[in-house]
């Protein structure tokens, strides 16, 4: 019995040993191919992050190299634009510039002979007429370029209530009528009138205002000129006239805009009067268009008799606009062409 069992033993113990023996192998295998996909798994977890992140970095920089990429940026050296070149659209269309966070007071002026006695009406011979279209068309260039000083010439005072009403000025007293009527308006809500003054000489050929700023308290003087055309000494009258002007403004020692009709070209010695005070913003202003301003009622002539012009230091000229002669109708609105302008007060 003995002799039996031993051999059984045996082969029983080889069989055990065999079968651990392939247990353990498949055990280490198990164990190092878990340990090697739990080690996969964290690289594989770690790498996808950090692809991710770098995916997300990358982006970012790529972000920010595009928003400094000097393609998509305005070179801190470009050139400012060529204010004396013309603007690509109608002067007359384009709105002033805002006043919102400036602490100075800001003067938009519109300056225009209107020719309220008549115009030639088409087909008459050249007899004086009246196109009905002329006023409301006036006063809806007035309204789109929103200035808040008006000085008209050649404007009767029929006139100048209807631009009034329509536009919402106040009108500074002139009780004269004739052909060489002057009207100043203002915007009452930011001017006050301190003073007011029309030459009650025969040809009457300034009206001037002194306006307070209600948002600064500064004072200033507006004075509305129409010069002498006729005559054989034409040119000694407009001196004198001019002369007038600047006496009167130096006496009140006040900043000055001088403005209208003059009746005379830069190159005059009537003109060059006015240059040891005033500056004109149609060559001075940042943005402009300078053109003729008096091109008649056929718009053969180019010359430039209507100026607008400030105290020297006392203001900036921001814009200055010789408007077109035509409304967006297609009427002629004067022999003259208005001018716009805004200043800022210093």
């Amino acid at each position: 019995m003995t002799k039996r069992i031993i051999p059984f033993m045996t082969a029983f113990c080889i069989l055990i040993s065999f079968v651990f023996a392939g247990c353990g192998g498949t055990g280490t295998s198990s164990s190092s191919d878990v340990n090697s996909e739990l080690t996969s798994d964290t690289f594989v977890s770690f790498d996808v992050s950090s692809d991710t992140a770098s995916e997300d970095k990358a982006s970012e920089t790529s972000d920010q190299s595009a928003s400094q990429s000097p393609s998509s940026q305005t070179p801190a050296s470009e050139p400012t634009q060529n204010t004396d070149s013309s603007p690509d659209t109608d002067p007359s269309s384009q709105s002033p510039s805002s006043d919102a966070g400036s602490d100075r007071q800001q003067i938009r002026v519109y300056a225009h002979n209107v020719c309220s006695h008549g115009d030639p009406s088409p087909g008459d011979g050249g007899e004086t007429g009246q196109n009905p279209q002329r006023l409301p068309g006036i006063c809806s260039v007035i309204a789109e370029n929103a200035p808040n000083v008006v000085v008209l010439t050649e404007c009767n005072s029929l006139w100048a209530k209807s631009v009034a009403k329509k536009c919402g000025y106040e009108i500074a007293e002139n009780k004269r009528t004739g052909l060489s009527e002057i009207q100043v308006l203002y915007n009452a809500g930011e001017f006050n009138l301190i003073e007011n003054s029309v030459d009650d000489s025969e040809r009457s050929a300034y009206h001037w205002v002194i306006l307070e700023s209600k948002k600064t308290s500064q004072r200033f003087i507006v004075y509305g000129y129409h010069g002498t055309v006729t005559g054989s000494d034409s040119e000694t009258a407009r001196k004198n006239e001019i002369n007038t002007a600047i006496a009167l403004i130096q006496q009140k020692n006040l900043p000055a805009i001088f403005t209208g009709d003059f009746n005379t070209t830069r190159e005059s010695e009537e003109y060059a009067l006015t240059e040891t005070l005033f500056a004109n913003a149609a060559l001075t202003a940042q943005s402009r268009y300078d053109g003729p301003t008096h091109p008649g009622w056929n718009s053969a002539s180019r010359s430039i008799i209507d100026h607008l012009l400030y105290s020297k230091n006392k203001f900036t000229a921001k814009t200055f606009m010789a408007l077109d002669q035509y409304d967006s109708n297609g009427t002629i609105l004067s022999d003259h062409c208005a001018l716009f302008a805004e200043l800022e007060m210093n």
